[in-house]
């Protein structure tokens, strides 16, 4: 099953995500035929117009720019100076033009005309007012149109995905908003959804946390999946949308956000993110049962029971999503919830890794460079550790940066390349994460550069509060300043 990458209207690049979120994704106008994709493992970026199972419609052709008129054989424009006669006409037909101009402007505008600027000389563009006027509320192609303004809950549904979407008519987020709010109220649950999604982001409507969740609460006990899923998601971290665990979750809740006096805070209630993924996992949500799994591994709003954290996983994994993959890769690394089998934990590792969870990339990485749960090797390790290191996310780099410094394989070790990554990672995290700043440490022992070696990791201890991490990080400060680089233990 193909993942893939997007560039976003902020020229930022997301995913990796499975072609499920990017349906969802395309359902709320986040996405259109334009929107450039790429599938994870190729070079090749392409319009998503150009990838059929990702729902997307393929982009209108924009209309042919208009070419100025020319007169057939005419190559040199005749002054009509040349010719006192002609003059004379050519002013008084100028005079009379711009007159019945200016009438017919001020008529049509009824004195509300503003002066626009003319495009350069030599000849002057004048705007027909028609094309100032604002464009009208709908477009009377919609097929509708009528229906939803006569009530028809179906067709103010449609309504709303068309203003959505941008399909017939000018993307409109408040529009959009308006017919499914009409239509929501009739019960709609489409509708209801569609407008819970709008409220969570703050799109066409004011973002406001506790009408996204009635609204997503009304579809949801009547069964609708997603917001369900999506509601469980405002409950247990404020966003109420599907997000991908691309690490293992924190689980503190993050800090709340700032939030408009009629917002609710809805952040950290897990049992009720527990009933509502319950309610989407019984239906079969893949990603509602990863998150419930995740739940009962860390005893958020219910028991912790690391069994049942591993069966959700399970159900989630079989259908192919890589969250559900990664996380039962680790019940079997770690045995809990199950009987510790590394070949197991490999074998999901790989299934989530080449459907692109960078995360699982690096676990499969690792288990390569120690020759666990599969035969040691070392280009394996390095090429996966790689594909998970340039996807961006710090952890990724900091865990090749550590194995290409420190290593008690030579074939793995790499100073340069682990400086590189080691940079990366730091300056991601504003070189505030101890763990980070210990790596480059190693990375620059690794090269020769003990001085810098020292003063790093000096660094990185000034960030510790415990003893014990304290020791750790000062034995290989030690090392450094007796000018000796630092290698895990071979069974590490």
């Amino acid at each position: 099953m193909n993942t893939y990458k997007i560039i976003g209207g902020d020229g930022q690049e997301y995913g990796p995500a499975d072609a499920a979120t990017i349906r969802a994704w395309v359902a709320e106008g986040r996405i259109d035929g334009n929107t450039r994709v790429q599938v994870v493992g190729s070079a090749e970026w392409k319009l998503a117009s150009a990838f059929p199972e990702l729902g997307v419609e393929v982009p209108a052709s924009p209309a042919p720019a208009p070419q100025p008129r020319k007169s057939p054989g005419v190559t040199q424009q005749t002054s009509p100076a040349s010719n006192p006669v002609r003059s004379v006409v050519y002013v008084l037909v100028c005079m009379a033009a711009g007159l019945a101009l200016v009438v017919a402007v001020a008529i049509f505008t009824r004195g509300n005309f503003q002066d626009t600027e003319t495009a350069s000389p030599p000849v002057p563009q004048v705007v027909p007012p028609v094309a100032v006027l604002p464009a009208p509320v709908h477009s009377p192609e919609l097929p509708d149109l009528k229906a939803a303004e006569a009530g028809d809950a179906e067709a103010q549904c449609r309504l709303g995905d068309s203003y959505a979407k941008g399909t017939g008519v000018t993307r409109n987020y408040a529009t959009a908003a308006k017919w499914y709010r009409k239509a929501a109220e009739q019960g709609q649950t489409q509708a209801q959804f569609e407008l819970g999604k709008l409220y969570a982001q703050g799109i066409g409507v004011v973002r406001d946390d506790a009408e996204a969740a009635k609204w997503y609460r009304l579809a949801g006990e009547r069964g609708h999946v997603f917001a369900q899923h999506f509601l469980g998601h405002l409950y247990a971290s404020g966003r109420g949308l599907e997000t991908e665990y691309l690490e293992a979750p924190d689980p503190q809740p993050p800090a709340p956000v700032k939030s408009t006096p009629t917002q609710q805070n809805f952040r950290g209630d897990y049992a009720e993110a527990a009933r509502w993924w319950r309610k989407a996992a019984d239906q079969g949500d893949s990603a509602a049962q990863s998150d419930l799994g995740w739940l009962y591994g860390s005893g958020l709003g219910v028991e912790r029971n690391y069994a049942e954290s591993a069966a959700w996983y399970r159900k989630s994994a079989e259908q192919g999503n890589v969250n559900g993959q990664h996380w039962l890769g680790h019940c079997y690394l770690s045995g809990n919830g199950v009987a510790k089998d590394e070949k197991e934990a490999f074998k999901w590792f790989l299934a989530a890794a080449k459907n692109g969870n960078n995360a699982a990339q690096g676990d499969l990485g690792r288990m390569y460079a120690a020759g666990s749960g599969v035969e040691q090797n070392s280009a394996e390790a390095i090429k996966w550790f790689r594909q998970a290191a340039e996807a961006g996310f710090p952890s990724a780099l900091n865990g090749f940066a550590w194995m290409l410094a420190t290593s008690p394989n030579a074939s793995l070790r790499d100073g340069a390349l682990a400086l590189k990554f080691a940079e990366k990672a730091v300056t991601g995290t504003r070189r505030k994460n101890a763990g980070y700043l210990d790596t480059l440490a190693a990375a620059h022992a690794e090269m020769g550069d003990f001085e810098k070696a020292v003063a790093v990791q000096k660094e990185a201890i000034a960030l510790l509060q415990d003893a014990a991490s304290k020791q750790d990080y000062t034995s290989r400060l030690s090392l450094y300043e007796a000018k000796s680089p630092y290698r895990e233990p071979a069974n590490k």
